[in-house]
């Protein structure tokens, strides 16, 4: 396969493994099934998970595009023919310091019109009634200190956080169904008057696994009480939805509350989780 630019194919290597190759053939790394959606371009293999396409672009530019084993684009970029490789230097270098100060890779969510469409049918499905109906069951059951409570969850209560973690790699619930419930949390979480901080990806690299966390992050809308006390709600929610080599691990919900007296006592998490599954 040629390479774009006339670059001839270089192999790099890190810690003596092979990391990546311009133009290997990126069928090779893909399941039968796969191969025939895959297209001709020229490819860096970045690892055995994640591809970066190589496209002419304008005026001596490349296109570059990253994309997971199942050929979702995760991040597009167009730069130089003369400043790839450093960009690529500088990408690993970046891989090899990545922290959770310092990702990888750190860009904001964004849906699809094809995804809003379907988000919109799913959380009318019996499949969102379902899920609801099983964590409002788990929590009752957490509340009661009862043994019966399912393993593919578990329940925060400190003095200043509480929620929730699914464990959905022991669930069966399929790619569609998770993405969509991580949503639909924001979305029941915006009806109590928040706001979205952020919503954003960031993208890491561990020494077994890459590692890619969605999240929500969501504050109450800013008012006071007739005392001047800020109005804290339920607190600041946090809602992440963490994957491994492209593989959807779990799902966590978190409300952090303020014990001070700058702030109004916040309301009680039970009241929340109502408000949310309901």
């Amino acid at each position: 396969m040629g390479s774009p630019g006339g670059i001839e194919p270089q192999l790099f290597a890190r810690h003596g493994t092979p990391f990546f190759e311009l133009g290997k053939p990126f069928a090779e790394y893909l399941p039968l099934s796969t191969r025939r959606t895959i297209p001709t371009y020229p490819c860096l293999i970045l690892s055995n998970w994640s591809f970066a396409f190589i496209t002419p672009a304008v005026q001596s530019k490349l296109q570059l595009r990253c994309a997971d084993s199942k050929l979702n684009i995760h991040h597009s970029t167009i730069i130089s023919m003369s400043d790839i490789w450093d960009y690529f230097k500088g990408l690993f270098k970046k891989a090899a310091t990545s922290s959770p100060s310092q990702p990888l890779i750190h860009e904001m969510i964004s849906r699809s019109e094809e995804e809003k469409q379907d988000y919109t049918f799913w959380k009318n499905t019996l499949v969102c009634k379902r899920l609801l109906n099983w964590l409002n069951e788990q929590y009752i059951l957490f509340r009661a200190n009862s043994g019966n409570k399912d393993r593919s969850v578990d329940f925060l209560n400190t003095p200043s956080s509480k929620g929730f973690v699914i464990y959905f790699h022991e669930t069966r619930y399929s790619d569609r169904d998770i993405v969509h419930f991580f949503d639909f949390l924001k979305e029941q979480v915006l009806r109590l008057n928040y706001r979205t901080q952020i919503s954003d990806v960031r993208t890491y690299e561990r020494s077994q696994w890459v590692e890619s966390v969605q999240r929500h992050y969501l504050k109450p809308r800013p008012g006071q009480n007739e005392k001047g006390q800020f109005l804290q709600r339920f607190g600041n929610i946090m809602i992440e939805l963490t994957s491994r080599n492209d593989q959807l691990q779990h799902l966590k919900f978190r409300a952090t509350t303020y014990k001070d007296y700058q702030y109004q006592e916040a309301d009680p998490f039970e009241k929340l989780l109502q408000e949310v599954l309901y």
